[in-house]
């Protein structure tokens, strides 16, 4: 998340031409959801807590399921200024036009939805086509940088869980640590990746594993695991 919030937010905010606003996760509560990084990551809090409910610029955000989304091109300009949303926070702090990154989670409601808000002031134009098209091709490493980060989070419950699968099945540490990703919904190319292994081996080790777990595919795995009392998350997250 670090490296997300140092160098890949502040990058991207240079390549539109925007100012860095707030990158922030949401969170279950979504008026408490916390700003990580940003010039103006303190306002994000008491804007939501005032503003919610009557801005028409975050009704956009909450109501058009775009991850990049060039807010003012979905809602009249001037029923924005007209809003005390505008007069009393946007206009003091020079957001006049307003984009949003999401590239992580269905929507920004979604608990743990990860999203990069960006602005920029009278002086300059709107947000238009070539921004929009700059973002989306930044978006598919930002996706990957989150897919990760979900992973790690959650790959060191399985690796307690499934100590004792393991001893009872005889599975190799190789074989272990082949097993402990695969259970996070990641394809043999994702493993291979991810562990440094080459795809032919990361094959191999996969055949014994089904073998040793008495199974013919990643599906009956996940039950066999799940049977011996291993608790198992590997939704794929959308983006």
């Amino acid at each position: 998340m670090q490296e997300i919030s140092a160098i890949a937010f502040p990058t991207l905010a240079r390549a539109l031409d925007a100012c860095p606003v707030f990158f922030a996760i949401t969170s279950e509560n979504f008026v408490t959801s916390e700003a990580i990084a940003g010039e103006h990551r303190d306002v994000l809090g008491g804007y939501l807590r005032e503003f919610l409910l009557e801005d028409p610029l975050i009704h956009v955000a909450l109501t058009v399921p775009r991850p990049v989304l060039v807010v003012e091109h979905h809602v009249d300009r001037r029923t924005v200024r007209a809003s005390r949303a505008y007069h009393d926070f946007h206009r003091v702090y020079g957001f006049e036009h307003h984009m949003l990154v999401r590239f992580h989670g269905r929507n920004i409601r979604e608990p743990g939805a990860l999203s990069m808000g960006f602005t920029r002031n009278q002086r300059l134009p709107e947000f238009g086509a070539r921004e929009r098209r700059i973002a989306e091709l930044v978006l598919p490493a930002l996706q990957g940088a989150a897919r990760r980060i979900a992973t790690s989070q959650k790959l060191p419950a399985c690796e307690r869980g499934t100590a004792k699968l393991v001893a009872e099945r005889g599975l190799t540490p190789a074989e272990t640590r082949v097993l402990h990703v695969l259970l996070l919904g990641l394809s043999n190319r994702e493993i291979a990746e991810r562990l440094g292994l080459g795809i032919d081996t990361v094959k191999t080790h996969v055949r014994r594993i089904f073998r040793k777990l008495s199974v013919a595919s990643r599906a009956q795995a996940l039950v066999a695991v799940r049977d011996a009392g291993v608790p198992i998350d590997n939704t794929s997250e959308s983006t």
